[in-house]
């Protein structure tokens, strides 16, 4: 069930929640039609969140690997990224030829805009999960919070619909969010003439995801030891 659930999962939220906005509003959204928008932020979003968690998960699933010294705990983050890397862009180009199929209007305007955008996110979520995973090595009960960190990011990134849709005043507050950044650049570079949101930048992912690289691999680096005990 888990090949089956990777695309069930992106597929059904995109036609759940086009179900209803279709019935809120009328079926497009900065000049593509509402399964396109969210196909094109929704894919890398659910790709940057599985990285970031599954690299919390993934000392406690390859901790039989660690009795062979050759192998360390980085090497398992290493491959699990290109692992939800590769199922994330399988299902996204299934989408992507399904909505060809049945006749949507879908393609990609800056395609090395739109790549470089979603490389920073995942470099980003590496160091997350970096974080995560020292975290959870320390304080096992500190997983359920940084699964459930996820939710409240899923609906404050601008998923599901355009940013200005929330409130003027909470503009500020969303900035922090290099998740909403993230989405807004892949929008960017997917969608022709996108209104990107005042304020989104890419200078601030890039000194985010440093500042998370540096944290996580220095939480790495301090408690490896303990990652690797069997």
């Amino acid at each position: 069930m888990g090949p089956v659930f990777t695309v069930l999962e992106p597929a059904l939220h995109i036609l759940g929640f086009t179900i209803l906005y279709g019935l809120l509003h009328d079926g497009t959204v900065a000049g593509v039609e509402y399964p396109v928008f969210l196909l094109i932020g929704m894919v890398p979003f659910l790709l940057f969140r599985n990285v970031a968690l599954q690299l919390m998960e993934s000392l406690e699933a390859n901790r039989a690997l660690f009795s062979y010294r050759q192998i360390q705990p980085f090497d398992t983050f290493v491959a699990r990224v290109l692992v939800e890397f590769t199922l994330a862009a399988t299902v996204f180009s299934m989408l992507f030829l399904g909505f060809l199929w049945y006749g949507l209007h879908i393609t990609i305007e800056n395609p090395v805009e739109w790549i470089m955008a979603i490389l920073l996110g995942i470099v980003f979520s590496f160091g997350v999960g970096c974080i995560f995973a020292a975290v959870a090595q320390a304080m096992p009960q500190a997983k359920i919070l940084m699964r459930l960190s996820f939710f409240p990011l899923y609906f404050l990134s601008s998923v599901l619909f355009l940013p200005s849709r929330f409130p003027a005043e909470s503009m500020p507050y969303l900035l922090w969010n290099p998740y909403f950044h993230i989405v807004e650049l892949i929008r960017e570079g997917a969608i022709p003439n996108y209104p990107i949101a005042y304020g989104v930048s890419a200078n601030f992912v890039i000194r985010s995801t440093l500042v998370s690289l540096f944290l996580g691999l220095g939480l790495y680096r301090a408690r490896r030891l303990a990652m690797m005990r069997l």
